[in-house]
């Protein structure tokens, strides 16, 4: 979505995968998102052209899943910070991601697994 050539059907298709009450979470900034305000947010910097990447920013380094939840681990290939995010799951859709924040090195930081599992342990069955 964030790449130069992305047009306002792929932030459709992105924001497809959420639930109507999606909320984003995010735990560094203290942040509650709804799905409303992130949408209008992503068209308008779309428009702005603030998305103007011409390479992928991360790469996956892990995925866990659980039955109602899983947790990506990313490299953000610029920064070298290692991010992780939960997404709950809903059937099909998306209702409630949230991201844990990230740590300045490239190596994976220890206990990161051990804290995403805890983490989908502790996930409500939606």
């Amino acid at each position: 979505m964030m790449l130069k050539e992305a047009k306002p059907n792929d932030i459709d298709t992105l924001f497809s995968m959420y639930t109507d009450d999606f909320v984003y979470i995010h735990d560094v900034y203290g942040g509650l998102y709804p799905r409303a305000s992130l949408y209008e947010k992503s068209l308008r910097n779309m428009q702005a052209g603030h998305f103007n990447m011409s390479a992928d920013r991360c790469k996956i380094l892990n995925i866990m899943t659980s039955l109602n939840a899983a947790a990506v681990e990313r490299l953000e290939i610029n920064s070298g910070q290692v991010h992780l995010s939960i997404f709950e799951l809903k059937g099909d859709k998306v209702p409630r991601s949230s991201s844990t924040g990230s740590k300045p090195t490239i190596k994976r930081p220890a206990g990161l697994i051990s804290q995403c599992r805890a983490t989908l342990q502790q996930c409500r069955p939606v």
